[in-house]
């Protein structure tokens, strides 16, 4: 028979795994805990090696993917953390990422450019307004360096997170991570009819959300990544306005010295974004449509599903249980 803790660990979806216990009088930590904290680092690590690539626009790129995704697994088990230890982690992380913000926005303007639809007269205004703002682009060296500081500023985060993190965390502290998650993307989304500072805001919660159950799938292909998949193809969306709204602060940003035409041209940004932010708008509402609790819930169940595919199946019982042999995770 199975013991009351090996119950609980059937409750923690495709992460979870056989626990053996130390012999330590210390809790073990779950398996759902061990392997969120590796997850966390490995992505401390990935950004520190992108950090190192050729090419910097790549660089700045892989780097500020991969602290989302650190930033990601931080909130997925934030309820469990410390106060002061979750602000200090989501600080950094933050921090890290907005020192590589001007260089990434001008890194993106001209594939941004070149997705909108735009007059003659208006494309060379625009052209020349980007040309205008990467005048006074950083240098090679300087983004060189500010790789090397933002990588260098997160680098004992994972101990911190290892150090701060209960080890009885377990899918009740995950499924309050998604639901907080999911909470604020509604909320965004709603304020994104009237703020491009909200839409911008609800990208970023939808990438945090795709992260977040990448993580979870844990590799399978099952239920809980045919969630991510529509969330994945909503940010890629989204990420296409995003571009189009920091091109208009690149090109707005010249102060007095603003090329013939231009203002003509913010306007017909002006109308593309409206539509486009629509668009996505009305795309999104089908995923966002149901309360955070009742989200988690259903990945919550996606987890169990997963679970009860990839396991063998039992000799006790020829694996033809109600539910697949998964306990179903608290509510």
């Amino acid at each position: 028979m199975p013991t009351e803790t090996e119950k609980e660990h059937d409750k923690l979806g495709p992460l979870a795994g056989p626990q053996l216990a130390p012999p330590s009088a210390e809790p073990a930590a779950s398996p759902l805990r061990r392997d969120l904290v590796a997850a966390f680092a490995a992505a401390i690590t990935a950004a520190q090696a992108a950090s190192r690539l050729d090419d910097l626009d790549e660089a700045v790129h892989e780097v500020r993917k991969a602290l989302r995704r650190a930033r990601a697994a931080v909130h997925l088990v934030a309820s469990a953390l410390p106060r002061d230890d979750r602000r200090d982690l989501s600080r950094a992380l933050v921090a890290a990422r907005r020192q590589l913000s001007t260089v990434r926005d001008l890194a993106v303007a001209p594939g941004a450019l070149a997705q909108l639809q735009l007059e003659a007269e208006q494309r060379a205004a625009a052209e020349a307004a980007v040309a205008q703002a990467r005048v006074h682009a950083p240098t090679p060296e300087e983004v060189r360096d500010t790789l090397v500081a933002a990588v260098a500023a997160v680098e004992a985060l994972p101990a911190l997170l290892a150090a701060s993190l209960p080890a009885d965390a377990d899918w009740d502290v995950v499924k309050d991570g998604l639901a907080a998650t999911y909470r604020r993307a509604r909320r965004q989304l709603r304020q994104a009819r009237r703020s491009r500072t909200a839409f911008h805001a609800f990208r970023k919660r939808t990438k945090e959300l795709t992260y977040q159950l990448e993580l979870l799938a844990g590799g399978v292909d099952g239920h809980v990544e045919s969630l991510r998949r529509g969330l994945a193809d909503l940010g890629d969306e989204a990420g296409e306005v995003v571009d189009a709204i920091m091109l208009r602060e690149v090109l707005d940003a010249g102060g007095d010295a603003r090329p013939d035409g231009l203002d003509e041209l913010l306007e017909a940004i002006d109308g593309h974004l409206a539509a486009r932010i629509k668009a996505t708008r009305k795309g999104a509402r089908e995923l966002f449509d149901r309360s955070a609790r009742k989200w988690a819930k259903k990945v919550s169940k996606a987890a169990r599903r997963d679970l009860a595919d990839t396991a063998p199946p039992s000799p006790r019982d020829g694996g033809d249980d109600d539910d697949d042999g998964v306990p179903a995770a608290k509510a």
